[in-house]
């Protein structure tokens, strides 16, 4: 199932490395030591320990690897972060946090926490907690849901374009879902700024959670009266997406027609919705005026092409499966975290090797009917404490035998025995102390 840990280039550590990571005398000055001081854009620089007195300088290219991809939901997030601001070391989650950690910097996984977490954990008293964690499992940061379906449906576009036939596209591009390069080496140096969201942003999108209660629950009866079958529902669910963009579309243009005539005075509906942006890359690639692109837009949104994108059959799926469990003897009510859940599932986890969600989640995820990951290579999974020491020996395990994990830990000692950042940090607590004399 892993994708990850897979190495492109046999000679792992060059003879550079072999060379430089003891911290030989320093070849230029004769006084000084060449020592490892970071790694940076997939190279480890090496420069004498005489800074401002001599220049020595070697970079050294990485070889090119793959980790695991770990996604961790904001459950699992919030409870290692009270464990780690606790400082239990017995409690199970802080023993993940530790393990998390170790596999990260050995470079074996990267761990995206969930977007939520950003909405609802911004401003609780673990914030910090989170936003240090999340350095420390090398977290790539995860680009907006809405960033992530756009990119799937774009490339949809072009298959529609060239009429290559629509399907479902289980191996999308990392770059769609993540901010930077999943698979680049850890450095082991950051400057971290945090640009927190506006606390009322956050305590708006808490409020949303259970507004569309209602009307989720009104189709989901609907479907049963009507007594639609798992993948009658499926395809209806996966069918509405593209009609959903045109109707968005359609009302975004409308209010921008009344803001142009006076009668709206928000500029943010100038902003192009994603119907807008798809007329504009058929008007583009089509050379054609804009009535014929948003007639062509609209053909697109109402086709196969955008029902089988990786957002729209996975969330079209899980929102059968949900509306299955609202009926019988036992009805299951739909709950205010449903609509979350299923968007960032649907969103994510086709480019993830592991996807951490809620038991219930998990569970409806992996019914033999579903089985979501399997078509994108991942395993979805909770992480309940009884679940977490099977895991830690998961995670251990990846280290076994791996070139990558020895040669990582090779560059970590040697760079934290080079002396660099607590010299570094020396200097920075000085100059602070100094600033605040004045």
């Amino acid at each position: 199932m892993i994708r990850s840990g897979m190495l492109f280039s046999p000679d792992m550590a060059s003879a550079i490395l072999e060379k430089y990571l003891p911290r030989p005398r320093c070849e230029s000055c004769g006084k000084g030591y060449v020592r490892p001081i970071d790694v940076m854009n997939g190279s480890v620089v090496f420069r004498c320990s005489r800074q401002g007195f001599c220049l020595f300088t070697v970079r050294e290219e990485l070889p090119q690897m793959r980790k695991t991809i770990v996604y961790l939901d904001t459950s699992t997030v919030s409870h290692m972060a009270r464990a780690k601001g606790r400082k239990d070391a017995s409690d199970p989650y802080f023993k993940l946090y530790e393990a998390l950690r170790r596999a990260s910097h050995r470079n074996l996984i990267a761990c995206p926490d969930s977007t939520i977490v950003e909405t609802e954990a911004e401003f609780s008293a673990l914030a910090d907690t989170i936003v240090q964690m999340s350095r420390h499992l090398s977290d790539p940061g995860l680009n907006h849901p809405l960033h992530v379906r756009e990119a799937q449906l774009f490339r949809a576009l072009d298959h529609w374009m060239a009429d290559d036939g629509a399907q479902v596209d289980t191996a999308p591009p990392w770059r769609d879902a993540f901010e930077s390069d999943i698979h680049a080496w850890h450095s082991t140096f950051n400057v971290f700024m945090n640009m927190r969201m506006p606390e009322e942003f956050t305590e708006a999108a808490k409020r949303a959670k259970g507004r569309c209660l209602p009307q989720v629950a009104e189709v989901y009866q609907a479907y049963a009266d009507a007594s639609l079958t798992f993948d009658q529902v499926a395809e209806r669910e996966k069918g509405g997406y593209g009609p959903r963009l045109l109707l968005d579309g359609r009302v975004s243009i409308e209010k921008k027609m009344l803001f142009q005539q006076g009668k709206i005075t928000d500029p943010n509906v100038m902003w192009p919705s994603t119907f807008e942006k798809i007329a504009a890359r058929i008007q583009q690639r089509r050379v054609c005026s804009i009535d014929e692109s948003l007639t062509a837009a609209a053909d697109f949104s109402r086709s196969s092409y955008v029902a089988e994108t990786p957002f729209a059959s996975i969330s079209g799926r899980l929102q059968a499966a949900l509306a299955l469990l609202c009926r019988g003897n036992a009805p299951r009510q739909p709950k205010p975290g449903d609509q979350y859940d299923i968007e960032h599932i649907a969103t994510f986890m086709p480019y993830v090797d592991v996807f951490i969600a809620d038991k219930g989640m998990a569970a409806l995820a992996n019914q033999n009917h579903l089985n979501l990951g399997e078509s994108f290579n991942t395993k979805i999974r909770s992480l309940g404490e009884k679940e977490i020491p099977a895991f830690i020996d998961w995670l251990d395990s990846l280290a076994v035998a791996s070139e990558v994990a020895a040669l990582s830990e090779r560059i970590m000692d040697s760079i934290w025995q080079g002396g660099f950042h607590q010299e570094f940090a020396t200097t920075m607590e000085q100059e602070i102390a100094g600033d605040e004399k004045l």
